[in-house]
């Protein structure tokens, strides 16, 4: 048998191990029957033992490098230092490539989303998605107004900064706000930037893992995996967490930086870090996080020096902060009110190993018999798992050794006040302790599992002579993830138009509303969520709002209007500076419409200005006296 097979069945053999034991790790144990033997694996480490082994005989049959050695690394290193430094120079036809590039990951994410694209007034549920909606048409309404308030939203009347209660998506809004103005419905303005926030998410993939791994079917598989990871589709209502395209091409940046020390490659990292964090605050601080721990690893494994990367570096770190800090003004004012997350609610949100094995309810491996586990659904696939795990078959370089730190980082992160690296964020990293989903760091596990996969497949098929059969694998890799990771998507219409009552307000003010029902004590959400849509149609001011935060006032009101309409609810209202009612037919039971219109009529400082017809169901709109 020639060398070559030796060598790929020991480093196939070491991946499975490995793999195993990691298995054995999360779930407690393996036990079954094959061919009726009964077979019993309880004990990692007995696992890691034989991989020990394997690796042992693999180097004694077929002497090679160690798996690290300082000047081995900073050999390969020079070989990828050089790479980057000719990646992003001109190529034959660049921009035809470019183009054909975007053309692929448009056409595969429009297959791979087939039921959104058919039906494109339609969302996964009628909660984030509508909220993020009315996000960037707040942002669009406000900038030419009143830009100096842009925060001041006009939900939780009469609080302030009530857009500062969660993520303000400011990158999203500003790119969604010229089509806004051009008349485009705001489900379609949702629809493009979150197509749009896949496609480029492959392609700055791409972009890094051909710079790094210098294949471009390497890259193509990378860019694949990174755009459809599950980690997407497990958040598949928030948008916020699918602008992820800036953390790979301010990855390429960071590796261009330490391999040509140029203080324009270092600012561009820094602006990465920047749009990222406008996109996504969580990821934003999770994206640095990463920098940090590949700056500092690559610098200890040899493969780059932080005393000629440390400027151009630092510069880019103080243009982040100097674009970033104004922008996180009115969440440090709103600190007074919202105070920071409690442990228990980060405990709540922090993951553990099992999650590791845990499908998203979009994914071909989710059934009934999955534990629900809300945003810990962190199963990251098979094909990246496998791919990732030849790719950290030994021997390694110092740049593979920087992100299996990065991918350690991510998981244990991923584990919150579980793990050792985030009690440490969350007691000393003051911006830390206003996040409440720790197990979101699995974006970073997604992120370096597609590099280190991307220098998987070009280590398989760079030991392949012949074209077709390179070719053959990594067109059957794709398919493979592709298949692996296509979501099932249980989609719902959403309304194209809001109620015609509103057009029954004053014109030329800002009136406040409230819509009814109000949700009940032990409903965080009720309807709030398509109120706030509703509101994108005429932008009067709500008492109602959802959030990140529920501030004190609303919490009282919300107790209050459970006995809506008794004097005490209309006292509270006007004492918020309510003046109209608008009861929506569809939302209540029947009986407690009934009742609660009954009532209305009856009351002296109530009075009916309009009753209309929506979607086939009743709405009244009423205006509530100053005195009652």
């Amino acid at each position: 048998m020639s060398t070559a097979r030796w060598r790929l069945i020991g480093d196939g053999l070491f991946a499975a191990l490995v793999a195993l034991g990691v298995a054995i790790r999360i779930t407690g144990g393996i036990q079954g029957e094959i061919f009726g033997f009964r077979v019993s694996v309880t004990s990692a480490w007995r696992v890691f033992a034989w991989a020990a082994v394997v690796v042992a005989l693999r180097h004694l049959i077929v002497p090679t490098r160690p798996l690290y050695n300082r000047a081995w690394t900073q050999k390969a290193d020079v070989a990828e230092r050089h790479v980057l430094e000719e990646a992003g120079r001109s190529r034959k036809n660049p921009a035809l490539r470019y183009a054909l590039l975007i053309l692929f990951f448009t056409v595969t994410a429009a297959l791979m989303l087939l039921p959104q694209v058919l039906a494109p007034f339609s969302v996964p549920d009628q909660g984030d998605p509508l909220f993020s909606m009315w996000r960037l048409a707040w942002v669009a309404h406000q900038l030419p107004r009143d830009p100096m308030h842009l925060f001041d939203a006009n939900i939780f009347h009469p609080n302030v900064r009530t857009l500062a209660y969660s993520d303000a998506m400011l990158l999203q809004a500003a790119v969604g706000a010229p089509l806004l103005w051009l008349g485009i419905h705001q489900v379609l303005v949702y629809d493009i930037i979150f197509f749009v926030s896949i496609v480029s998410s492959g392609v700055m993939m791409f972009l890094l893992a051909r710079a790094l791994t210098a294949r471009s079917d390497a890259a193509l598989v990378a860019g694949i995996l990174f755009a459809f990871c599950a980690f997407r589709f497990a958040h598949y209502s928030h948008l916020e967490l699918q602008v992820t395209p800036w953390m790979p091409l301010g990855l390429f940046w960071f590796h261009r930086t330490t391999a040509t020390n140029r203080l324009r490659d270092g600012l561009l990292t820094g602006l990465a870090v920047v749009l990222q964090g406008l996109s996504s605050l969580y990821f934003g601080m999770f994206f640095a996080a990463l920098l940090v721990c590949l700056a500092v690893v690559s610098h200890v494994a040899g493969s780059a020096s932080l005393r000629r990367a440390a400027r151009p570096l630092l510069a880019g770190a103080l243009l982040a902060a100097v674009l970033l800090i104004p922008v996180t003004v009115p969440y440090w004012q709103n600190r007074a009110v919202v105070g920071e997350r409690s442990e228990f609610e980060v405990w709540f949100y922090s993951a553990v190993p099992a999650d590791y094995l845990v499908p998203h309810r979009q994914s071909i491996y989710w059934g009934p018999q999955v534990p629900v586990r809300p945003e810990r659904e962190l199963f990251p696939g098979l094909v990246p798992v496998a791919l990732a795990a030849v790719g950290l078959a030994p021997p390694l370089s110092a740049v593979r050794v920087a992100y299996l730190a990065g991918l350690a980082l991510g998981v244990d992160a991923s584990f919150g006040l579980n793990g050792v690296i985030y009690p440490f964020l969350y007691g000393w990293v003051p911006p830390f302790r206003g996040l409440r989903v720790p197990a979101r760091f699995g974006v970073i596990v997604a992120l370096v599992l597609s590099v280190l996969a991307g220098y998987g497949v070009a280590r398989i098929v760079g030991r392949m002579k012949r074209p077709l059969w390179r070719h053959a694998t990594v067109v059957a890799i794709v398919l493979a993830a592709l298949v692996e990771a296509r979501p099932v998507l249980a989609l719902e219409p959403i309304w194209r138009d809001a109620p015609a009552i509103y057009a029954a307000l004053p014109a030329g003010r800002t009136a406040v509303l409230a819509e009814l029902p109000f949700p009940a004590p032990d409903d965080t959400f009720g309807h709030e969520f398509i109120f706030m849509y509703f509101s994108t149609f005429h932008w009067q001011r709500l008492v109602n709002g959802t959030s990140g935060f529920f501030p004190d006032d609303y919490l009282e009101l919300r107790d209050v209007m459970y006995g809506f309409p008794s004097d005490e609810s209309l006292a509270a209202l006007r004492a918020r500076g309510v003046e109209y009612l608008v009861l929506h037919r569809q939302f209540y039971d029947p009986s407690e419409y009934a009742r609660a219109t009954a009532d209305l009529d009856r009351h002296r400082s109530v009075r009916l200005v309009t009753v209309g017809q929506w979607n086939d169901s009743e709405v009244r709109l009423y205006r509530l006296d100053r005195a009652s």
